[in-house]
């Protein structure tokens, strides 16, 4: 900090060196030029970015491909300074894929060539894209990933329904919680799987004009229904049960399969009226 109070500095001529340039909101951050001046001269020389060439806001138009250089990122998108205008990429428009912060594709001071979408010149606001500079990972999706195509991907999204899947940058496909696991469907996608988790997936249905893709975690490992009946034939006992109802006792069998053992068929000769050990009273069958 400097010595004494800044008020003293009211009045005062000192050099200065420009920090930060904000076009659309007038503001311009300086600092002073002989403040760390010792260390820039230690420190490796930058070589400064080319400038770029003047524009007014009544030269930009849509569709119009341009230049520009990163300037701010923000919660909702990146500004862009396309000499002397800056335009908004919207967080949708920074790229094919998934992105929840502007940080994880662009840093401020990056060139970057970007595509006009709308100009507002009575609020002064550029709408641009990057996004629609890169090529649609839709357009290529049949031949890529037909139904029964098995492939990995990683969880990119939880919903109450079930897990979002990206095959693909820009590709998401949905994997029903009915299809996350063998056996009873879990009822939140949580217990199962987690974002970022890599899993292999089946293709079950594709819709390249309506971009959706349906998707299977379950289908890929076996099927405990198909080899049930020889790991446990009918006769021998099975492991013991742990879910109790009103109606009999729920055994697993397998991982994520579950057998009804009825209260007609607990005891021989009656039907036991209540499943629970602790207080399981019968009556005679008929």
């Amino acid at each position: 900090r400097p010595a004494g109070r800044l008020t003293d500095w009211i009045g005062r001529e000192i050099p200065v060196r420009v920090a930060k340039l904000d076009g659309r909101k007038g503001a311009i951050e300086v600092a002073h030029a002989d403040a760390g001046r010792g260390e820039a001269a230690a420190a490796p020389a930058e070589t400064p970015a080319e400038p770029l060439p003047a524009r007014t806001l009544a030269e930009i138009q849509p569709d119009e491909v341009i230049e520009g250089r990163v300037v701010r990122l923000t919660k909702f998108g990146a500004f862009v300074d396309l000499g002397g205008v800056d335009g908004l990429i919207a967080l949708a428009e920074l790229d094919r894929g998934r992105v929840t912060r502007a940080g994880e594709v662009l840093s401020v001071g990056e060139s970057v060539t970007v595509k006009v979408l709308s100009v507002d010149a009575e609020k002064g606001r550029v709408a641009l894209s990057r996004k629609a500079l890169q090529a649609d990972p839709w357009d290529e999706v049949a031949q890529r990933f037909a139904p029964g195509t098995r492939t990995s991907g990683t969880v990119v999204g939880l919903a109450e329904y079930g897990a979002f899947v990206a095959v693909a940058p820009g590709l998401e496909g949905l994997v029903h919680l009915s299809e996350l696991t063998w056996g009873a469907a879990p009822k939140d996608a949580r217990s199962v799987v987690k974002v970022g988790q890599a899993v292999d997936v089946e293709v079950l249905e594709l819709d390249a004009e309506r971009r959706r893709l349906k998707l299977s975690v379950k289908r890929t490992a076996a099927n405990p229904w198909e080899t049930l009946h020889d790991t446990y034939p009918p006769g021998p006992p099975a492991r013991p049960g742990a879910h109790v109802t009103d109606f009999g006792v729920f055994v697993g069998v397998a991982d994520r399969v579950d057998g009804l053992v009825h209260v007609s068929d607990m005891e021989w000769g009656q039907t036991v009226r209540d499943p629970d050990p602790g207080s399981r009273r019968a009556r005679p069958s008929r």
